[in-house]
């Protein structure tokens, strides 16, 4: 008996999670871009080096999604490099917490697509905690900072 038919009925996790995955590669990498240029706009060095270092967490988290997406067929997505918007540095902190939270629950969103591999979903996992050290990390580093006391990045 054919069932050919009832494959269009079951949805394509593997699609979805491509698509998911490509667009989570672009997100993090315009993010790990917009920390490196706020890094370099900080005025003291601790506070220079402890961006570096989200970044450098950013930058793996790329080469994570990178094994990902080659787990599900996809392709690398070009890095774009594009322009980092010239704003306050403490508004800029604020916005990169908030791409944080949302890195959160994007990843969140992934695991059901990955359920079927527990060597994926471990992957996932640790990068999902990684983005939670860097959200307290980044509030931390905003808790210090008076707001109007830097002025707009470079």
């Amino acid at each position: 008996m054919n069932l050919g038919w009832l494959q269009g009925l079951i949805p394509d996790h593997q699609a979805e999670a491509k698509n998911a995955l490509e667009q989570r590669y672009r997100e993090e990498a315009s993010e790990t871009q917009m920390v490196k240029t706020l890094a370099a706009a900080m005025k003291y060095p601790q506070d220079q080096a402890q961006l570096l270092t989200i970044a450098g967490r950013k930058d793996r988290h790329l080469g994570q999604l990178e094994t990902l997406l080659v787990h599900f067929h996809g392709t690398i997505p070009p890095l774009e490099v594009t322009d980092v918007p010239r704003e306050n540095t403490w508004e800029a902190l604020s916005n990169s917490l908030r791409a944080e939270a949302h890195d959160v629950e994007s990843y969140h969103e992934l695991r059901p697509l990955l359920q079927d591999n527990p060597e994926m979903v471990a992957l996932l996992e640790g990068i999902v905690e990684t983005e939670r050290h860097n959200k307290t990390e980044l509030r931390e580093l905003m808790g210090k900072l008076d707001p109007q006391s830097y002025t707009t990045a470079s």
